[in-house]
């Protein structure tokens, strides 16, 4: 079980920028959902290959309903209260930032390092400050609304 649960971290820990990035969103309850789907994607893996290569359609529809288990189970783990927390936008330096933060993180904690586990604070701070910025700055795009007659022209 602790393999299992160290997996899942490690899995979310290095996917967590690409998935901010793109999906804007950071799931709460990722941990339930991961060990929730470990038994029944393994099932279904090997029950897909095995009907695939044996041409063994009988068993379609326990394939098809352990896939709909399995998306329901998901389906009813994402409509949890809490479930996610939305609208996190990054720009393309801010994911690098991020990246680089993480990684010399865990970089610092393998080879126990004080120089990197201050560079990973440092760069943090950099995507902190970024962050920030992006928050308070007030957008530089003005538009201008002509309530004007179309047939009209300037003197």
């Amino acid at each position: 079980m602790w393999g299992t649960i160290a997996m899942s971290l490690s899995a979310q820990y290095t996917t967590l920028p690409l998935s901010l990035f793109y999906f804007h969103q950071f799931p709460i309850y990722f941990l339930v959902s991961n060990l929730f789907i470990l038994l029944p994607i393994a099932v279904l893996m090997y029950l897909g290959i095995f009907i695939l290569l044996f041409k063994a359609t009988i068993l379609g529809p326990a394939f098809e309903w352990l896939i709909c288990f399995t998306n329901d189970g998901l389906g009813w783990i994402a409509s949890l209260p809490y479930a996610s927390i939305g609208e996190i936008y990054l720009s393309k330096t801010e994911l690098v930032l991020l990246s680089v933060s993480l990684s010399l993180f865990v970089f610092a904690c393998d080879t126990y390092q004080k120089r990197l586990l201050f560079a990973a604070l440092i760069t943090f701070l950099a995507f902190q400050s970024m962050q920030l910025y992006n928050r308070f700055e007030p957008d530089s795009e003005q538009r201008i609304i002509s309530l004007a007659d179309k047939h009209w022209k300037p003197k």
